[in-house]
C-alpha cells in the first residue's frame, strides 16, 4: 500500500512549505539540517503517522539582465530571457521578505513586460535591430507552422468525427 500524501498550505507570505505523509510506523523523531536555511524534520506520532515538514529560513534573490530570447510564444515583439550570470544577489530571511513584500502579490497582468521595455532592454544588452528582426521573423515563421499544424489536426479530427457518425466506427 503506497503512502497517501496530503498538502496543507500556510500563508504564501510565510513562504513555508509543509507536507504530511500518512504511514504506519513507530513513535520517534529525526531532525536533519541539510544546508544553511533549510531544515528537514520527520516526526512520528504515536498513532503511527509520519509527519514531514520542510521550512526555509533564508531567501536568495538573484537579479539577471534580460537578453534576446528564442521563445516563439511571445504575444508581440521581441522574446526575452534572463542572462545566465546574475549581476546582483542578496540573501534575506523569510521575515525580512515578508516585511518588504507585505501581503501584496503582483497580478498576472503586472508580470507581463511591455513590448517597448523588452526591446529597450535587449538593445541595451548590445543586440542590433537586425538581430532582433531576425529573431522576430524566425518566431513568426514558427508560429505560422504551428497554425498550419493546428489546422491540419482540426481537419483530420473533423473528418474522423464525420466518418464515425456515418459509419458508427472509430477511426
Amino acid at each position: 500500500m503506497s503512502p497517501q500524501i496530503a498538502f496543507t498550505n500556510e500563508s504564501l507570505s510565510s513562504m513555508r512549505a509543509r507536507y504530511k505523509v500518512e504511514h504506519v510506523s513507530k513513535c520517534n523523531r529525526h531532525e536533519h539540517t541539510l544546508f544553511d536555511g533549510y531544515n528537514d524534520s520527520v516526526n512520528y506520532n504515536c498513532a503511527g503517522v509520519i509527519q514531514k515538514r520542510v521550512t526555509f529560513s533564508d531567501v536568495s534573490i538573484h537579479q539577471h539582465h534580460m537578453t534576446l530570447g528564442d521563445n516563439p510564444s511571445v504575444s508581440s515583439g521581441v522574446p526575452v530571457q534572463i542572462d545566465w550570470e546574475p549581476y546582483r544577489s542578496i540573501t534575506l530571511t523569510i521575515d525580512e521578505v515578508d516585511l518588504i513584500r507585505g501581503e501584496s502579490k503582483r497580478t498576472a497582468d503586472e508580470l507581463i513586460i511591455p513590448r517597448y521595455i523588452r526591446e529597450r532592454e535587449v538593445r541595451q544588452s548590445g543586440y542590433s535591430r537586425d538581430e532582433i528582426s531576425r529573431v522576430m521573423e524566425c518566431n513568426a515563421k514558427i508560429n505560422r507552422e504551428i497554425a498550419r499544424s493546428v489546422c491540419k489536426y482540426k481537419r483530420k479530427q473533423n473528418t474522423r468525427n464525420i466518418l464515425k457518425r456515418v459509419t458508427g466506427r472509430r477511426y
